[in-house]
Formats: structure tokens, C-alpha cells, sequence
């Protein structure tokens, strides 16, 4: 069964954001300093043979101790660089089959992904800055000048650092806990401007999503700000 609809584009733009409200920063070591953690990896799911000296050596540092892990309440999910989970291996979307450099035009092969955020979107290091990557759009936002600070902002919940909460407290308040392996799926795509009046949250795997939005994004990049489109909902 198919279900179509016609969606209005709404591109991430617009007005000045307001002054950012003051928030507390929290100190942090290490990630397992990070508040809210919901899952890192077991043994058997860490290979401490592999190499983790091609990494930036803030990045290196950061996993030595965990390979990554789920923090912030399932909002923030820094992956991994030993891990013999695919959804979680950033080898994956670094130099693998699903390169972002690849899947997006934005994306230098020299960028680093290092994290996600609950609906898909990834955190990159270019350099030592932080950058975000729209996953719906493939559009690329300076987030931080480093890693450290970043993860401060993140574990001080600043809203400046997007991590789609309160999509999260939605899905989870309708359907349970978020499985370690997915990410929310909104309906309507939040880049649609139909999405301003709510959405329907799925959960997807991770590997899924990425597909999906780097196919979405491609399909877009050329349409201006206002552009219909129609979407094919395959149940």
C-alpha cells in the first residue's frame, strides 16, 4: 500500500537566532563523565586489536579508555573506533561503505564523524572544530572550535547543541525506550514545513536512516526554499 503527499521544503534558515541563554558548564575528563549514559559497549563487542593511531589525536584520547557509548539520555551517541558493530564502528561512515564523504557533497574525505544525535544527524571533526552535519539536507553548521568543548556544552545540555531531546522524550514517552541501534525517523521530515505542526516518530536502524536521509538530501539540494515535493510512503 502507498500513501502520497505533497510537502513544502523548509530549508534550516531564516531569522537571527536569539541571544544564547546562559548556561553551566560542567567539568569533564572523559566520557564516561558524560551524564545520562543508556549503553557502551561490552568486551566482547570491542576488537583491541585495531588501530586507533589514524585517528585526531583528541578522538584517540577520548576512546582509550571506552569505545564509545550512548549519553545524554539517548540524545548523543559517540561512536566507536574499535567496535565490531557496524552501527556503531565510525570506520563505517568515515572509510567505509557508508563514507559521508561519499553520500555527501559536503563532507571532505579528511572529516572525521565521531558522533550522532538521536535523529541521524552527525557530528564531524574538521580539524579540531566541530561540525554538524544536516543528514536530511547534507547542509554543514559550525557547531565548536574543539572536541573537549563541544562535549561540555553537550553534558550542560545547551541548546545551541542540537540533539533532538525533546523528539526523544516524544517517541519515548508514546513507545518505550529507544533501541541502542536506531535513530528516530520524523514524519514529516522536519526540513518540510509541515513538520511545524507536530510529527509521527519511528525508529529506524541506524544504517537505514543514513541511507534514506543521504538519498533525501540529494534529491533536494537543487530545489529552492518553498519547493513541493511529493513523498512515497511504502507500508
Amino acid at each position: 500500500m502507498e500513501a502520497l503527499c505533497a510537502l513544502r521544503i523548509l530549508l534550516r534558515g531564516g531569522p537571527p537566532a536569539a541571544q544564547r541563554p546562559l548556561f553551566e558548564m560542567t567539568s569533564f575528563v572523559g566520557l564516561l563523565d558524560l551524564p545520562g549514559i543508556r549503553w557502551r559497549p561490552s568486551p566482547p563487542e570491542v576488537d583491541p586489536s585495531r588501530e586507533i593511531r589514524d585517528l585526531p589525536p583528541a578522538l584517540a584520547r577520548l576512546l582509550e579508555p571506552v569505545d564509545g557509548l550512548i549519553a545524554i539520555d539517548g540524545g548523543l551517541h559517540v561512536l566507536g573506533a574499535r567496535s565490531t558493530l557496524a552501527w556503531h564502528d565510525l570506520h563505517q561512515v568515515w572509510k567505509g561503505e557508508r563514507a559521508l564523504s561519499v553520500l555527501y557533497d559536503a563532507v571532505f574525505p579528511e572529516d572525521v564523524p565521531f558522533a550522532a544525535n538521536c535523529m541521524g544527524d552527525q557530528f564531524l571533526l574538521r580539524g579540531e572544530a566541530v561540525i554538524q552535519l544536516i543528514a536530511e539536507t547534507g547542509e554543514l553548521e559550525h557547531v565548536d572550535a574543539s572536541l573537549e568543548s563541544f562535549l561540555q556544552r553537550c553534558a550542560a545540555r545547551d541548546p545551541e547543541i542540537w540533539l533532538g531531546l525533546r523528539y526523544l522524550e516524544q517517541f519515548e514517552l508514546e513507545k518505550g525506550k529507544l533501541d541502542p541501534a536506531r535513530v528516530l525517523l520524523p514524519y514529516p521530515m522536519l526540513t518540510m514545513a509541515e513538520s511545524a505542526k507536530g510529527v509521527h516518530l519511528g525508529a529506524v536502524g541506524a544504517e537505514e536512516a543514513l541511507d534514506f536521509h543521504a538519498s533525501l538530501a540529494r534529491r533536494i539540494a537543487d530545489l529552492p526554499d518553498g519547493a513541493r515535493v511529493k513523498i512515497t510512503i511504502k507500508k
